[in-house]
């Protein structure tokens, strides 16, 4: 079986769900640590770790009024998270999806 065929039935099977019913997959570290590797071993995945931005912007709005260096939010982080290395902080997300080519998002974007 090629990779459109796989596709084609993919897309077919996903049309007889609901489009509410679809979820992306949520990886809590450690505990699903197998599940990730397998998916990560699976095939061409893109990653956008954004955990570290992310954890300094909740650390900012807890602090209203104040300008909290990099340094400071650095700090915090660090006690926030506690002895939870970064990359096992927070829940992983994998969003199966298809986009557009580069080539074509400028069209998108000035319409």
């Amino acid at each position: 079986m090629n990779l459109h065929t796989i596709l084609e039935t993919a897309k077919d099977q996903s049309r007889t769900r609901a489009p509410n019913q679809w979820q992306p997959q949520l990886f809590v570290l450690p505990e699903q640590s197998s599940q990730l590797e397998s998916l990560l071993a699976s095939g061409d995945v893109t990653i956008i770790d954004s955990i570290e931005s992310q954890l300094h912007n909740l650390l900012q709005i807890r602090s209203p009024g104040q300008k909290l260096t990099s340094e400071t939010l650095h700090e915090r982080a660090k006690t926030h998270i506690g002895e939870t290395p970064l990359w096992q902080y927070g829940t992983w997300v994998y969003f199966p999806v298809e986009t557009l080519r580069r080539s074509s998002f400028a069209g998108i974007g000035i319409s």
